[in-house]
């Protein structure tokens, strides 16, 4: 057995757990549609692009992170359910499907484990949070988890920033992923599938 190979194998894992369906879609595709790797071509191919060694890193680091500060909330008997799911309904035949990290009574909180110290939410972060927000009419926080190398001298594990909601973001979100889906639409290749 070979545990490096075991993880790798299991980040780059072909699998019906986000199996794509037109008309629906995550709120995390609103980076990939933006940064271009997600595309009206390649939406059913439900083929994973492969995960890089780097990416393999940060992905298993932050899912730990996440994992055992749930646990230690549990621990301590603080209310929070992880991972709820909702759709929103965009469109005639569009959902906005809303994956968060922990919900709280008081809020959401979306756990980032970057590579460095941030003490401002980045943007590629901001449309998901916004969803969010949308989603569950919930303050949302970004739980930024410090590099395991500052922590010593911050004397703390988590930097906590309160997203700051805008409805133009909502609003250029909502279109985003309405022209997507019209492009798919529109796609010969895919008309059938519509």
């Amino acid at each position: 057995m070979n545990i490096n190979e075991i993880v790798y194998k299991h980040y780059n894992k072909q699998d019906d757990k986000h199996k794509r369906k037109i008309g629906v879609y995550w709120a995390t595709d609103i980076k990939k549609i933006k940064d271009g790797t997600l595309t009206p071509e390649n939406f059913l191919s439900n083929t994973k692009e492969e995960v890089d060694w780097t990416s393999v890193g940060n992905i298993f680091t932050g899912c730990a992170y996440e994992a055992e500060l749930i646990n230690i909330l549990k621990q301590e008997k603080i209310k929070c359910t992880p991972h709820k799911v909702k759709d929103i309904k965009i469109g005639k035949n569009i959902i906005l499907r809303v994956n968060l990290d922990i919900w709280f009574k008081g809020g959401i909180a979306e756990c980032k484990a970057p590579t460095r110290l941030r003490w401002e939410i980045p943007e590629w972060y901001k449309d998901q949070m916004e969803i969010y927000h949308r989603a569950w009419k919930k303050d949302v926080f970004c739980y930024m988890f410090v590099p395991r190398n500052e922590v010593g001298n911050l004397k703390k594990l988590i930097i906590e920033i309160k997203y700051k909601p805008s409805i133009i973001r909502w609003k250029n979100n909502v279109k985003l992923i309405k022209d997507f889906d019209k492009a798919i639409e529109l796609n010969p290749q895919l008309g059938e599938s519509y």
